[in-house]
C-alpha cells in the first residue's frame, strides 16, 4: 500500500467514525424527518392546520426540472391563521423558489411592477403560464385578493420557461411551501402566509 493510499484510508476511516458518533450522540427526537405521504399530509393540515409544518420568512426553494407542463389554474383563499395560494401545474412538480423582496422587478424587461400591500414576495416557478403547443395562455385570470395578510397577487411574467409571480403582503409574515398531488397528474402547489 502507497503512503498517499494509506492516507486516504485513514481519513476515510476518521470520518467514517465522526459520522457514526455524531449519529449515535443525536437524542432519538433529532432525527431528520421521514417523507410524509400525500394521504398523511392532507390529514395532518386538516387536523392542524395553523402547526401541521414549520413556517419561516427566510427564502425558500426547490431545485427541481423545468417542466414542459403548465399553470392551469390559481386559486386563493382565507383560513383562520393563514391565507393561501395554490397553483394547479400540469406534469410533474418543477422547480420553484419563493422570497420576500424590496420591489418586484419583471423578468426580461426589469420594469418595477406595482403590487399591493407594504412587502413583496416573489415566486418562480419552473414551468409555463400558457401551452408551449398551442401558445394559448392557460393562465387566464390571477385572483386579486385584498385579505388583511395577503394584500395582491399578480402575474408578472411568462418568460422563458418560467412563470413569475409577485405577491403582496401587509408585512414580512412566516410563510410555509407544500405540494399535494391533483387531480389528472397534476401537483398542487401550496404557499400559505401566516397570520
Amino acid at each position: 500500500m502507497t503512503r498517499m493510499s494509506r492516507s486516504v484510508l485513514f481519513v476515510s476511516l476518521i470520518i467514517g467514525l465522526l459520522i457514526t458518533l455524531v449519529a449515535v450522540s443525536m437524542p432519538a427526537n433529532a432525527a431528520t424527518p421521514r417523507p410524509i405521504t400525500p394521504l398523511a399530509a392532507r390529514h395532518l393540515i386538516a387536523a392542524n392546520p395553523c402547526t401541521a409544518f414549520r413556517f419561516g420568512a427566510s427564502p425558500r426553494s426547490f431545485a427541481g426540472p423545468h417542466t414542459t407542463g403548465d399553470i392551469d389554474a390559481v386559486r386563493v383563499g382565507r383560513h383562520s391563521c393563514f391565507d393561501r395560494l395554490v397553483l394547479d401545474i400540469a406534469g410533474p412538480l418543477p422547480g420553484w423558489s419563493v422570497r420576500y423582496v424590496p420591489r418586484l422587478i419583471q423578468d426580461a424587461s426589469g420594469r418595477t411592477l406595482s403590487v399591493r400591500g407594504t412587502k413583496v414576495m416573489e415566486i418562480i416557478i419552473d414551468t409555463n403560464g400558457h401551452n408551449i403547443t398551442t401558445g394559448r395562455p392557460t393562465i387566464t385570470s390571477v385572483p386579486r385578493p385584498s385579505f388583511p395578510v395577503l394584500r395582491d397577487l399578480i402575474l408578472a411574467s411568462d418568460f422563458e420557461g418560467q412563470v413569475q409571480l409577485g405577491v403582496g403582503t401587509n408585512g414580512v409574515h412566516p410563510f410555509r411551501v407544500f405540494t399535494l398531488p391533483g387531480a389528472r397528474g397534476h401537483v398542487l402547489w401550496i404557499l400559505d402566509v401566516k397570520h
